[in-house]
């Protein structure tokens, strides 16, 4: 792997400085097919409570307020570049009290047992610490009936010499249906998204 790689796989899980902004915003550009995918997942739902784990900058939860006008939204991440830049970009939600961040981990999230509706996160699930423990919080703040989106370019996709093992966690669609499985969700559906760019699948699981 050359070292530029090697910088932007390091980047792509904790952006740093000036070239972690820039890696920040061309995953905006490059993002773009997999987040409206699972913002189109969201379920159509008034007065809903959405988080997603894994801001970037933003763009997500402002397209997210966009579509559900209604929605209170949460943003959780655990680098304070990323909280920083999404504040900027959806300063008027925060102001008008629409959207709350917070810096923090998929598996410590900062809401009350049952008072969520919907959760995703995109292109997160190769650095959680420990996929049953993130699986069992999600679990925790989801309403019965809520979704688990989780958005992620399979293992069969992901190649090494771009995506380091050290740096990244790969996984399959069987693993990840495996997983919410064992943790007391339902899957609902699956979506399958060939972009110009990547493979890309979102899975659907409903909290039983």
């Amino acid at each position: 792997m050359t070292k530029i790689k090697r910088k932007l796989a390091e980047n792509l899980r904790h952006p740093k400085g000036l070239f972690g902004w820039f890696v920040g915003q061309f995953m905006n550009h490059f993002n773009d097919g997999i987040i409206n995918q699972t913002i189109d997942l969201l379920p159509d739902v008034k007065d809903q409570c959405i988080v997603e784990v894994g801001i970037g900058s933003g763009k997500a939860l402002q397209l997210t307020s966009q579509k559900y006008t209604d929605a209170k939204l949460y943003g959780l991440n655990l680098y304070t570049k990323m909280i920083a830049s999404a504040g900027r970009r959806n300063k008027r939600l925060i102001k008008i009290s629409k959207l709350k961040l917070h810096l923090t981990s998929i598996d410590s999230i900062p809401l009350a047992n049952d008072s969520v509706d919907t959760l995703f996160t995109i292109n997160t699930i190769y650095f959680w610490k420990d996929l049953d423990e993130a699986c069992r919080e999600v679990h925790r703040v989801l309403k019965k009936g809520g979704r688990f989106i989780i958005s992620f370019n399979p293992k069969e996709n992901m190649k090494e010499d771009v995506y380091p093992d050290d740096l990244f966690r790969f996984v399959t669609v069987d693993d990840v249906n495996k997983l919410v499985e064992r943790n007391g969700f339902e899957k609902f559906s699956l979506q399958l998204l060939n972009d110009r760019y990547e493979k890309y699948a979102s899975l659907v699981a409903i909290k039983e």
